[in-house]
């Protein structure tokens, strides 16, 4: 009977086990980066990926190196920063994000009106 050969890398993972994983963090990530504006939850997330909640947040911050609700945080906190380098945009009502104006002003400190 013949087997393929079973490689572990540094974290005892082995290479058959890494490309499931893979592509369920791939659509993690696509999933959350289209979706940040919702702020989804870890049970969405989760739900979206057929997995349990434990075992999503586990998978994705072992992979990530942040839990998917830090992920959705950093997209957040860079879009606002995005957003606030046009000192006017502080001043404008945003439309479909997941922050106030107030917010962006807070976030990237650009509070004098222009």
């Amino acid at each position: 009977m013949l087997h393929a050969p079973v490689v572990s890398d540094a974290k005892g993972l082995t290479k058959t086990s890494q490309a499931p994983d893979y592509q369920l963090i791939r659509r993690a990530i696509a999933f959350l980066s289209e979706t940040w504006t919702e702020q989804p939850s870890l049970e969405r997330l989760a739900q979206h990926l057929g997995l349990s909640p434990a075992h999503c947040q586990k998978l994705f911050k072992r992979w990530c190196g942040l839990s998917p609700k830090e992920f959705v945080q950093a997209i957040t906190i860079d879009r606002a920063r995005n957003l606030c380098r046009d000192p006017r945009a502080c001043w404008r009502r945003p439309t479909r994000s997941a922050f106030r104006a107030r917010d962006v002003c807070t976030i990237c400190s650009c509070r004098t009106k222009p």
